[in-house]
């Protein structure tokens, strides 16, 4: 199982099916985010943060482990230039275009991202049949909602999943102890800070990766429709006027349609 694959045990989580299970679930990823910022904090970046690198005591108690591809910051790189660091299915955006000028701590935040929605999810949000199919999907796909592949996950920790997993490290949560914060006060049923994408916003990121690709109009209609329709999903609809997002539809689509031609 995801949280326990190092031990080739099932551990005591709950099933999936069950709403104290993503509770758990976050229990299980807090302390590791707080790892990651105690790393961060002396300059040293993971790259690959992964469920095989998180071994579990017997109560449970999460242990980080496995620095072999750790770079330190400000201190070079101990791979060849052009090398893919990492595991596909748990790499960000920038590690999987081999950016390293861009590549720093958020990278680690996504990745851990990937763990989190895996665990509630029981799925990875970007597998494939191959490697390069895997990868592919990471900078071209958006995530696929949380809430509809495991419905009891609860409104606040799926914001927090999609916060960690933003494409664009910008985006994400900026330090992995504010990933943990939002954590802890989701356990401790407080406000979070991270909020979800607005829908405007949602719809200008999914026409640009389309016509990035020279997808055509059909193929950015259907992007576009995914990003809106993953934002209707939760206890909490995005509030955005039908006829603003009309209008907001078809002048990106006109857009994206120029700058694929």
């Amino acid at each position: 199982e995801l949280y326990a694959v190092r031990r080739g045990e099932q551990g005591r989580l709950k099933s999936a099916d069950d709403r104290s299970y993503a509770y758990q679930s976050a229990e299980l990823v807090e302390p590791v985010a707080m790892a990651l910022a105690h790393a961060h904090g002396v300059g040293v970046i993971h790259r690959d943060v992964k469920p095989h690198n998180i071994l579990l005591a017997q109560d449970l108690t999460p242990r980080l482990i496995d620095f072999g591809l750790a770079r330190v910051l400000d201190a070079g790189t101990i791979s060849r230039s052009g090398d893919l660091e990492g595991t596909p299915n748990y790499m960000s955006p920038e590690q999987v275009r081999a950016s390293r000028s861009r590549v720093d701590h958020r990278t680690d935040v996504y990745s851990l991202g990937v763990v989190l929605y895996e665990l509630l999810s029981r799925a990875r949000p970007f597998d494939a049949p191959t490697p390069e199919q895997i990868l592919r999907n990471i900078t071209t796909r958006e995530v696929p909602p949380l809430r509809t592949a495991s419905p009891a996950v609860p409104h606040d920790l799926s914001v927090i999943c999609e916060k960690a997993m933003q494409k664009r490290p910008a985006d994400r949560y900026q330090e992995a102890g504010a990933f943990a914060a939002d954590l802890r006060a989701f356990l401790a049923g407080k406000p979070i800070q991270a909020r979800r994408t607005p829908a405007c916003l949602a719809v200008r990121t999914a026409a640009t990766s389309a016509c990035g690709r020279g997808d055509g109009r059909a193929r950015v209609h259907d992007r576009i429709a995914h990003a809106v329709g993953v934002r209707a999903h939760g206890e909490h609809r995005v509030s955005f006027g039908a006829a603003r997002l009309r209008a907001c539809f078809a002048r990106v689509v006109r857009a994206a349609h120029r700058l694929g031609k």
